[in-house]
């Protein structure tokens, strides 16, 4: 929980998480903007959410299916 002050800008933390402590922080840095976020390799999400790893699975299948019945085409790498 994060409380506002009467002071111009300040804020005390109150039961903060660290992650929250953390971002306030960074707010103060002026300027400050938040980098991008890394993205997960090509081959990592194939191998998570591809044709095959949908097959592997009886509710992956179902998602399949569920795609043809639509008319969906079904992407395979």
């Amino acid at each position: 929980m994060i409380l506002k002050t009467g002071l111009e800008g300040l804020f005390t933390v109150h039961f903060a998480t660290r992650d929250e402590r953390q971002r306030l922080a960074l707010d103060f840095v002026k300027g400050h903007r938040m980098h991008y976020p890394r993205r997960v390799s090509r081959i990592k999400k194939i191998r998570k959410q591809g044709f095959r790893a949908r097959m592997k699975t009886s509710a992956g299948q179902k998602i399949i299916n569920r795609q043809r019945r639509r008319g969906r085409s079904i992407n395979v790498r």
